[in-house]
């Protein structure tokens, strides 16, 4: 290129925007600047371009839509009790709405829980005399792989274990299944000192036992039930039942209406339970009568 080449000028305005970078900043101003116009004005003429203004109660009733990884500064406008508090709301939605790298500047004033807020909303928080800075991470994800120690199979142990079946291949093998015979898989019941019974006191089981006692009165309870069982009679022995065996004692009646049935007898007669019958008749039951017995 040669010397007497010369760029052309550019404007005076192209030249301060390749000077100095534009940053999107955003003026948040709670409700009571609001009303002091000339206050206002003057924050915003501070700044070298004019920011984007958000009033803070409209922010923390979700009035308002902040843009996602938009600012570079978040600037506070004044800072007191309340407005720390709704501050501390709007956190999380502001920290969205930095880039990655960029802040939020609270000035001096009444710190609170904002450090302590700050960073649980996801903030690295900076407080100093002068004010408190609030900057987002920067985020980044780096692979790093895992290198995981395997176990050595062949230890020491294993191969002198390979080298002794090597030497005698034709050993005898055990069979596993005769290891154990049947009384080995049988599960010994091993009573318990507490269920063991006192001297003339027998102990009922548990509800939940497991040292044999529930098992033990079970067994005892089907043979005395074996025990029980009523005896039937079978049909040659229905076949003749001499109701009147009483009768070769010479029972006497002293009411003379015995023979009429148990409606007639008194709670002691001594044909109480028998049938009607004749006086002086010996009374049979035939075979058909048993069958209701």
């Amino acid at each position: 290129m040669s010397d007497d080449f010369e760029s052309p000028a550019l404007p005076e305005a192209t030249q301060q925007t390749q000077a100095t970078p534009q940053f999107r900043n955003l003026l948040i101003s709670p409700p009571s600047l609001a009303s002091d116009e000339a206050q206002l004005l003057s924050i915003l003429s501070s700044f070298p371009v004019r920011p984007d203004l958000q009033m803070l109660d409209r922010l923390s009733m979700n009035i308002v839509q902040l843009p996602q990884d938009h600012y570079d500064n978040i600037i506070l406008a004044t800072n007191d009790e309340s407005t720390l508090a709704q501050l501390v709301a709007v956190l999380p939605r502001l920290l969205s709405a930095l880039k990655p790298g960029r802040s939020i500047h609270v000035p001096a004033g009444p710190r609170g829980s904002l450090k302590s807020d700050g960073i649980i909303a996801g903030f690295a928080v900076n407080q100093g005399d002068d004010g408190t800075i609030l900057t987002r991470p920067e985020q980044s994800e780096t692979i790093v792989p895992l290198r995981l120690k395997r176990k050595s199979v062949n230890s020491d142990k294993v191969k002198k274990l390979k080298a002794t079946l090597a030497a005698n291949p034709n050993a005898p093998k055990v069979d596993e299944s005769t290891l154990l015979q049947g009384e080995d898989y049988v599960r010994p019941i091993i009573q318990p000192p507490e269920c063991a019974p006192s001297a003339g006191k027998r102990r009922k089981a548990c509800k939940d036992c497991t040292c044999g006692l529930k098992e033990m009165e079970e067994d005892e309870i089907r043979a005395m039930n074996a025990r029980q069982q009523k005896v039937t009679l079978g049909s040659d022995e229905l076949a003749e039942v001499d109701f009147t065996a009483m009768g070769s004692k010479n029972p006497v009646s002293s009411c003379g209406s015995c023979y009429l049935g148990d409606a007639f007898r008194c709670s002691g007669c001594p044909y109480l339970g028998m049938p009607a019958f004749k006086p002086g008749e010996k009374v049979q039951l035939s075979q058909n009568f048993g069958d209701d017995l």
